[in-house]
């Protein structure tokens, strides 16, 4: 995909917030010099992208809470934010510890 062409959002993706849009862009056109102008992949990989920070509720996409994260992403943040005993918690324990932990940033 040649730098300056326009990418033609799909519609869910167009009612969605500009943040969304910009990820969906970006992780495309890379994907397409990456995967050499595999088109159909270089979509998969986009959505994959956007799937990491947002959720589909109805025609858009939404940002992720931390309630929709799985016990694994929570886990990763529970890692980054240095939590002890996060190995032990389950996904209800994690929500709670990474709650606290970012209130007390």
């Amino acid at each position: 995909m040649p730098k300056g062409q326009r990418i033609d959002l799909p519609d869910t993706l167009e009612r969605s917030p500009k943040h969304a849009q910009d990820i969906y862009r970006e992780t495309l056109r890379s994907a397409h010099e990456t995967y050499n102008g595999d088109e159909a992949r270089a979509h998969r990989v986009a959505y994959a992208a956007v799937k990491h920070e947002y959720k589909k509720s109805g025609d858009r996409w939404v940002p992720r809470t931390l309630e929709d994260k799985t016990r694994d992403e929570l886990y990763e943040d529970a890692k980054d934010l240095e939590i002890a005993g996060r190995s032990k918690m389950n996904k209800d324990e994690l929500l709670s510890a990474v709650r606290d932990a970012r209130d007390d940033r």
